[in-house]
C-alpha cells in the first residue's frame, strides 16, 4: 500500500514500480510518434534508414513517338513493348519497364499493329543513361526515345 500512496502524489504515468530506468508514458509516446515521423519522412523522400530505396534505379523509360505511323494507318493502334512491358500507343506516349542494370541492358523494342496483329517493327538497343537528382543524390537509369515511321521502322535515340 505504500507504493499506491506514493504513486498518487506523482502525476499518472510518470512512475514505475521500481522507479528506475523507465521513461514516463508521455516521453515514450513522444518518442514513438517521432520515430514514426522519421520513417514516414524517409519513405516520402525515397530514402530509408539503410540507404536509398533505389526504386528509380530499377526502371527504364522510353518516350514513344508514333505520330507518323498513326497518320499512315488511321484507326489503327500499336502495341509497343519494352522487353515484356507493353502499352497501346496511337501517337505519343511513354513506357516504363523493369531494369536490373542502372546503365541499361540491351532492350528489345517491338511494335505490333493491334488490328492485324502483325509485328511492324523490332529492334534491340542499349538505351542511354539518364540521371535524376533525388533526396538520395544522383540516380542513374536507362532512358531513350523510339520513333516509329510510317512504314513501321523503329529508330532509337
Amino acid at each position: 500500500m505504500t507504493w499506491l500512496r506514493a504513486a498518487r502524489s506523482v502525476p499518472a504515468g510518470t512512475r514505475s514500480r521500481t522507479g528506475a530506468g523507465v521513461l514516463p508514458v508521455r516521453a515514450r509516446r513522444t518518442a514513438g510518434a517521432l520515430a514514426i515521423g522519421v520513417v514516414l519522412l524517409g519513405a516520402v523522400s525515397g530514402c530509408s534508414v539503410t540507404g536509398c530505396s533505389g526504386a528509380r534505379q530499377s526502371t527504364a523509360t522510353i518516350a514513344v513517338h508514333a505520330t507518323a505511323w498513326s497518320s499512315a494507318h488511321p484507326g489503327h493502334t500499336l502495341s509497343v513493348c519494352l522487353d515484356s512491358t507493353c502499352e497501346d500507343v496511337t501517337a505519343d506516349d511513354s513506357i516504363t519497364a523493369p531494369s536490373s542494370d542502372p546503365s541499361g541492358h540491351a532492350f528489345r523494342i517491338t511494335a505490333t499493329d493491334t488490328i492485324s496483329e502483325q509485328q511492324v517493327g523490332r529492334v534491340t538497343s542499349r538505351l542511354a543513361v539518364g540521371q535524376e537528382s533525388s533526396a538520395c543524390g544522383n540516380v542513374s537509369f536507362p532512358t531513350g526515345t523510339v520513333t516509329i515511321g510510317g512504314d513501321g521502322g523503329l529508330r532509337v535515340s
